[in-house]
């Protein structure tokens, strides 16, 4: 079921368009957000998120170990699974804003250029094209590939709790939960960063991928970062693309700057293809359900 499940979400999240306006009202961060404050009111501040990131992957947990394993149980633990995996993938739609940004150049519209680059957290897509792209394949890991491997591994409740735990890293808390977040993630991230990374060499140019990905002078980094100095050094050296990143305000130079856009776009949905399949490579050998 674990592959049944990961491929209706990958089709309903790209064609079930409901989905995309309840991801941008952003209805699951203000939930937690509001189960946050509401807790807090009651218990200790640094208490209230531990018991989230833990309790609600162990409540999800009880639930499913209480259904049957075979008929209706079986089909109710599917529903809830791709329930939930809807939910935790592509949470701040990354894809959409990446295609609107690739027409609003195609558009050579500088304004509206502008303000996707700005929806994705970079500069505008004129002045550096090529952070653009590599942004929009690191999107594309945290947004589907990390979820999905998690999912793979460990089910929906290790899908939850990795998203849980991101939901902390994200915040502006200092104390020493949201710091343990931190180093909890850049563990989980260190092996399915390695993966992603070695699929974009599948999905893009080998050759100049795997020079980047060794090259001796790469600086050392904090496990975090390193993780997503790997992706988007690799990405950007996959997609085989070269452009000074100067560029003017002229509207042939903004078209030809859409190009990276699309390139990023178009390998970070080849490596989900990918990851897709290595899922059913797994399920089909008997190592997954």
């Amino acid at each position: 079921m674990t592959l049944l499940i990961a491929l209706l979400a990958f089709v309903l999240e790209r064609f079930f368009t409901p989905l995309a306006q309840w991801r941008a009202d952003q209805r699951c961060r203000r939930g937690l957000n509001w189960l946050n404050d509401r807790l807090g009111r009651f218990l200790p501040r640094a208490v209230v998120p531990v018991m989230i990131v833990l309790g609600l992957p162990a409540l999800l947990w009880l639930l499913l170990w209480a259904l049957p394993e075979h008929g209706f149980g079986s089909f109710l633990a599917s529903l809830i699974g791709l329930g939930l995996l809807l939910m935790l993938v592509a949470p701040s739609q990354a894809e959409r804003h990446s295609n609107a940004l690739a027409d609003a150049c195609h558009r050579a519209d500088p304004a509206a250029a502008d303000a996707c680059s700005a929806e994705l957290g970079l500069a505008p897509i004129r002045t550096d094209a090529q952070r653009v792209a590599e942004r929009i394949i690191v999107l594309g890991f945290a947004e589907w590939f990390a979820v999905l491997f998690w999912f793979a591994v460990g089910g929906i409740v290790a899908a939850l709790l990795y998203r849980l735990i991101e939901w902390r890293v994200q915040s502006d808390d200092n104390a020493a939960p949201h710091r343990l977040c931190i180093r909890l993630k850049a563990l989980l991230d260190w092996l399915p960063a390695r993966l992603y990374a070695a699929l974009l060499l599948l999905a893009g140019g080998f050759n100049r991928g795997l020079d980047a990905w060794l090259d001796p002078a790469a600086p050392e980094l904090p496990l975090a970062e390193a993780n997503t100095a790997l992706i988007g050094r690799v990405g950007h050296a996959a997609l085989e693309l070269t452009r000074s990143d100067d560029c003017g305000d002229t509207p042939s130079c903004l078209i030809d700057q859409a190009r990276w856009v699309k390139a990023a776009s178009a390998i970070v949905l080849r490596v989900v293809i990918l990851g897709l399949g290595l899922i059913a490579l797994f399920t089909l050998s008997g190592w997954l359900r």
